[in-house]
């Protein structure tokens, strides 16, 4: 898939750095009768390829002391910045309110939850995975649970292998939960 293309050059040193770059890969990379894909398709494919790394990665577990936090975070930051950035929303992103969380914030965000083996989590509106590629490092596939609403985006987290994904408005969850 593009995304395991992505994963493959950002390992190598040799990712897209911009717009231009990404889509001449994805243009060598599409059929003759493909379409080329959209701007949106292109930066999911983006934030897929960041998730794949971090979920195959060996130094990414949240549950770390804070020295371990503040090197994890570091290295994310110095990945990020050697990948494109979407810069412009379209009318989806727009409309379904889609705001991607960088990885260095999204780690963060892991770390000072302070997640425990026994837990259960929740992304109410996980995009392509970017908080939720975290949390198995701390709790388990088992015990962790995605929701999202965007078709595309659904692709991208079952393609990280996440178990219990939902498709709930997320206005409504907690009206959806167990009593």
């Amino acid at each position: 898939t593009f995304a395991s293309a992505l994963v493959q050059h950002m390992a190598a040193g040799t990712a897209p750095q911009n717009i231009v770059q990404l889509r001449a890969l994805a243009n060598q990379m599409r059929g003759p009768d493909a379409p080329m894909p959209t701007a949106d398709d292109l930066f999911d494919a983006v934030e897929l390829a960041m998730n794949f790394f971090i979920m195959q990665g060996d130094n990414f577990n949240p549950t770390g002391d804070l020295t371990q936090a503040i090197a994890a975070a570091e290295y994310l930051a110095l990945r990020r910045g050697q990948l494109p950035t979407k810069t412009t929303r379209t009318d989806e992103t727009q409309r379904l309110q889609q705001f991607s969380t960088p990885p260095d914030y999204a780690y963060a965000v892991a770390w000072v939850a302070n997640l425990q083996p026994e837990d259960v989590v929740l992304e109410p509106s996980a995009g392509t995975g970017s908080l939720a590629a975290f949390f198995p490092w701390a709790v388990g596939m088992n015990n962790v649970y995605v929701n999202e609403i965007a078709a595309r985006r659904l692709e991208a987290l079952d393609a990280l292998g996440f178990r219990h994904v939902r498709t709930d408005d997320g206005a409504f969850l907690y009206s959806l939960r167990s009593a």
